[in-house]
């Protein structure tokens, strides 16, 4: 109600002074007070089949370095990052991706090379093929629990990227998801995931391997992205612990 009447005043003065963006006043103002003032403007939507949401389907005329995803859109939840969305924006430094996004698509953000800092909501249930591919700046990871699959070769060639948390949710790591991280030292495993070496490619370098979930899980090799694997199963030694 208290936001209602603030949009009539202000749509009341705005009437009498003649001005001819009333709608885009109140629209801003409805961001103000909702708290989404620091949303990224200017972004390209599409409606989907069924009128239910908005994808996010590029950059529309937004000149952000640090991009904001809103959770609602024209009333809306956006709950998809579409294909090559935001594919080789290479200014682009800092992505923050709502709680409302469960999907983001095949080269989502490819090529976006000064991305240094990534925040992925926690209802990201599906991260595409090469969503991230070659990002050469990011240097930390932290995979939700809500994300169940890490599509192929989704972080390669992320060359900088040197501690990756994975998230209990995980089930499924495509191939080469971390091919060409050359500099990535440690690998916090909160999955059932079972973390084996890969072929090694033309690295040399260990990485550490945190295991914090004693389920049993499917294997996922790291290929190309080191010669050895390093485990510590922190459970592993909990109960040792316990028992002596």
């Amino acid at each position: 109600a208290f936001t209602t009447a603030v949009i009539s005043f202000v749509m009341l003065i705005f009437c009498l002074s003649g001005c001819d963006k009333i709608e885009q006043a109140a629209s801003e103002i409805v961001d103000l007070i909702s708290g989404n003032s620091r949303v990224s403007k200017g972004l390209k939507y599409t409606l989907s089949p069924d009128g239910s949401y908005y994808t996010v389907s590029g950059i529309g005329s937004c000149k952000d370095l640090n991009i904001v995803i809103p959770e609602v859109y024209e009333g809306k939840p956006v709950k998809r990052i579409g294909e090559r969305a935001f594919y080789g924006y290479y200014t682009i430094s800092d992505v923050v991706i709502p709680d409302s996004v469960t999907d983001i698509g095949n080269y989502a953000f490819a090529y976006c090379y000064s991305l240094s800092r990534l925040t992925l909501g926690n209802s990201v249930a599906n991260i595409g093929p090469n969503s991230f591919y070659c990002c050469y700046s990011l240097s930390e990871l932290s995979i939700p629990d809500s994300v169940r699959s890490i599509g192929y070769t989704a972080f390669g060639g992320c060359i900088n990227l040197s501690s990756v948390v994975i998230g209990r949710g995980v089930t499924g790591v495509g191939q080469y998801a971390f091919q060409g991280c050359e500099k990535l030292a440690e690998v916090i495993n909160r999955s059932g995931l079972n973390i084996h070496e890969g072929s090694g490619y033309h690295q040399t370098n260990t990485i550490l391997v945190i295991k914090e979930n004693d389920t049993i899980g499917n294997d996922f090799y790291l290929e190309y992205a080191a010669m050895t694997v390093k485990e510590i199963d922190f459970l592993a030694r909990r109960r040792s612990a316990a028992q002596s």
